[in-house]
């Protein structure tokens, strides 16, 4: 995922690249200037409050300890308390306008892709689609051969039921039963079993991830809307547990 930084020459980013790798996506390259107009923004607001604000007030506390000091005027040192605490009062506003400005920035930051590969075909759609490669071995006869077709071998073990998929899901529908679902799981255990034999480790992660995890493998201000999540707490999204697409998310 990309970084506040890779937006600003100055960190060492390359905002001029990120647009490309929009324009590659035939996706918006203005997003890539309102990232770093918010980003300026913020830190303005972030300077005036830190540095501006805490000078001001700095400067106050230091006039209230030469009255006190001098044994000055009682009003005067009372204005001077009023005073900081309006001062104090408001950086607390700023510091809090600042951070909201940061969570809008880092929202913006999350609706941008990862850099295009500069392999990827340019295409709106996957009809230029590449071929990197085919495989086959030398002098095989890649024609059905004495075989049957899955569907056939599971017909022939009773082990589906395409019409209740069917019904169930549309087009393509089924249910695994009987020997069907044992072939199945002795398939799988067969794929890890072989893998382990190559030292790879077997890893069965959890099936829900924390928004920030979540987020780091999919455009959550694209898609938010159509994963499946379990709220955890009210008002803290960060607490939301998102039901993975594929082991690759967590992984």
């Amino acid at each position: 995922m990309l970084d506040v930084n890779d937006f600003i020459k100055e960190r060492g980013g390359d905002p001029t690249k990120i647009k490309e790798s929009q324009r590659r996506r035939h996706a918006s390259e203005e997003v890539v200037d309102e990232v770093i107009a918010m980003f300026e923004d913020h830190r303005k607001t972030q300077y005036a409050a830190a540095t501006e604000m805490g000078a001001k007030i700095n400067k106050v506390q230091k006039d209230m300890g030469q009255n006190k000091k001098n044994k000055g005027d009682p009003e005067e040192f009372k204005a001077l308390m009023k005073q900081k605490e309006d001062l104090t009062k408001e950086k607390k506003e700023m510091e809090e306008e600042a951070a909201r400005k940061q969570v809008a920035l880092l929202k913006k930051v999350k609706t941008v892709g990862n850099y295009v590969h500069e392999s990827v075909p340019v295409s709106d759609n996957e009809d230029n689609n590449a071929i990197i490669r085919n495989w086959a071995p030398e002098g095989a006869d890649v024609e059905k051969k004495d075989c049957l077709s899955h569907h056939e071998v599971l017909t022939r073990l009773d082990g589906f039921d395409p019409d209740r998929g069917v019904k169930i899901v549309g087009h393509r529908g089924y249910c695994l039963t009987g020997y069907g679902l044992f072939l199945n799981l002795a398939l799988i255990n067969y794929g890890l079993e072989f893998l382990f034999s190559k030292g790879y480790t077997p890893n069965q992660p959890p099936y829900f991830m924390l928004r920030e995890a979540m987020a780091k493998t999919a455009q959550l201000e694209q898609f938010d809307e159509e994963l499946y999540k379990v709220t955890e707490k009210e008002n803290d999204p960060a607490s939301d547990k998102y039901l993975i697409a594929t082991s690759e998310q967590p992984i």
